[in-house]
């Protein structure tokens, strides 16, 4: 862990720590109040003002980042490929071969973004990054309003919904700062909001839901497991009606339209987004990572509901109280299931720390509700969480040496492609025609046990006038084998400033670029 890591998580654990000891000693001995309205007050404008500023540093962020015209994070240039092929009406769950095939992923979000594009003449990155930007306000507002349906019973109703909101904001770089990345978990993070927050609507709102989960499982398969808990919720209330309902509409067109697709793409759509997905598997050294590094980051507020968490039980509304925590515990799940998978980087923390946030905020608001005397802690630790994730805003910004560093490469490749078919391995986007990304090629492998056919032939022909990689492949593994057999490195150079300026920072000096050529 780096010294900037180990102060977070020892500044979390110490206010935790704090705020524990003095909830406690507050309920034992009853105190009425240790400090007066005006200090609580000013004490909740400034949790408040937090929520205000990490919002607005956020949106400020995100502005400047829209139109850099490069990959913002390492698998954003190749996610653009898979909106090109949507866009000209290319195949998409093809076979892995030589040229160009997709990761594991369903395909409403690139989807969604070459349907824009037909309309907005803008930068295709542009266009996915703003379908980001708009999900993310879209969940921020979600948040707020169903923290206020939760806490209704509540006349601190409106501060702790708005807190909730500013918690997900603010937690915008621990989560790999993927809120407005060319990515697809804001839209997937936006529609399972959409769905939880409609489910306790009614008929119509049933019907929102539904609808809303379908559409999210066809942007990432996780959201399986909030369907699992809103089937698992109303089958716990008795509810018969809103669960055949979602049943049937959601279920079924879930079964329905994974038959469909996989039949239109010969069995591949079944390969990509499950097959590969479940043979990463679960690693217990990245399942224990989650629970010693990324949840007690989070201490200050795990330890409040921690304390009130039984009490808010009692006087939640039991429709209310069974969504929140049965959500919650998707959302946790859905962190750990994927952190412990091979690949899963910090931006699947957002669903833990998003309804951590929102249950915290809702224990707090009855808990003060109760026992306005525990305002001043419960207000403490809220502004302690704020503090353990604070983050610097200029570090995310791209600078004009990241995007000199961007042009360097895009012109060595064009001048490259003058003498024919370049692969890229590590970034997609450079390349006319694109190519598979390493990671997707890694996906596959490990899926495959064995190179597949086409890649082999590739290699075999020498396809490829030049291949171009960050650091050397081992020499073991079944690919770096075959491109050691009928290619050999040129040239290198060493790139000092990575483009790409979020997440995974390359390339970089300790993972030169290589260009290789056939033997």
């Amino acid at each position: 862990m780096s010294i900037g890591v180990l102060g977070r998580l020892a500044w979390a654990l110490a206010t935790a720590g704090v705020g524990a000891f003095w909830i406690r000693r507050a309920r034992r001995l009853g105190l009425k109040t240790s400090f007066s309205l005006s200090f609580v007050k000013a004490l909740g404008f400034v949790c408040l003002a937090l929520s205000l500023f990490w919002g607005v540093v956020w949106l400020t962020i995100a502005c400047f980042r829209i139109t850099y015209p490069f990959e913002l994070e390492w698998i954003g240039g190749a996610m653009r490929d898979h909106v090109e092929r949507f866009l000209h009406h290319q195949p998409f769950y093809v076979p892995p071969g030589g040229g160009w095939f997709p990761y594991e992923y369903p395909p409403l979000y690139p989807w969604v973004c070459a349907q824009l594009l037909k309309w907005f003449p803008l930068p295709a990155f542009a266009v996915m990054r703003g379908v980001s930007i708009f999900s993310t306000i879209g969940c921020a507002v979600l948040i707020a309003l169903w923290t206020k349906q939760l806490t209704a019973g509540s006349t601190q109703s409106a501060l702790w919904s708005t807190l909730a909101a500013g918690l997900f904001l603010a937690a915008y770089r621990v989560t790999g700062a993927w809120y407005d990345l060319e990515r697809l978990d804001m839209l997937f993070l936006f529609l399972s909001l959409l769905g939880i927050y409609a489910l306790d609507k009614g008929r119509i709102g049933t019907l929102t839901a539904s609808f809303a989960f379908t559409l999210a499982f066809f942007t990432k398969q996780q959201a399986l497991l909030f369907i699992v808990a809103a089937v698992l919720a109303l089958w716990h209330l008795r509810d018969w009606r809103s669960l055949c309902l979602l049943l049937g509409l959601t279920g079924g067109g879930c079964v329905v339209a994974v038959l469909l697709l996989n039949r239109a793409t010969n069995g591949w759509f079944w390969f990509y987004c499950f097959r590969v997905p479940l043979s990463n598997g679960i690693h217990a050294v990245l399942a224990l990572l989650f629970l010693y590094n990324d949840l007690p980051l989070y201490a200050p507020l795990i330890i409040l509901i921690a304390l009130l968490g039984w009490q808010t039980v009692h006087q939640m509304p039991l429709r209310e109280k069974t969504l929140l925590f049965a959500m919650t515990a998707a959302g946790v799940l859905g962190s750990w299931l994927s952190r412990a998978h091979w690949g899963g980087d910090q931006n699947v923390l957002m669903t833990a720390y998003l309804f951590i946030g929102i249950m915290a905020c809702t224990c707090a608001a009855y808990a003060s509700e109760a026992h306005s005397y525990l305002q001043p802690g419960l207000l403490g630790l809220t502004l302690a969480q704020f503090v353990a994730i604070a983050y610097n805003p200029l570090a995310q910004i791209p600078h004009r040496q990241n995007r000199e560093a961007g042009q360097r490469y895009l012109k060595e490749v064009q001048t490259l492609e003058r003498g024919g078919e370049v692969l890229c391995l590590d970034h997609g986007g450079f390349t006319v025609p694109p190519h598979f990304q390493i990671m997707g090629l890694l996906d596959v492998l490990n899926t495959l046990h064995q190179m597949p056919l086409g890649l082999a032939r590739a290699l075999e022909a020498k396809r490829y006038s030049a291949i171009l990689t960050e650091g050397l492949p081992g020499t073991k593994d079944v690919f770096g084998q075959m491109l050691y057999t009928f290619y050999r490195p040129v040239q290198r150079w060493n790139e000092t400033t990575p483009w790409v300026v979020t997440g995974f920072l390359t390339p970089a000096p300790q993972r030169p670029v290589y260009i290789w050529r056939p033997r």
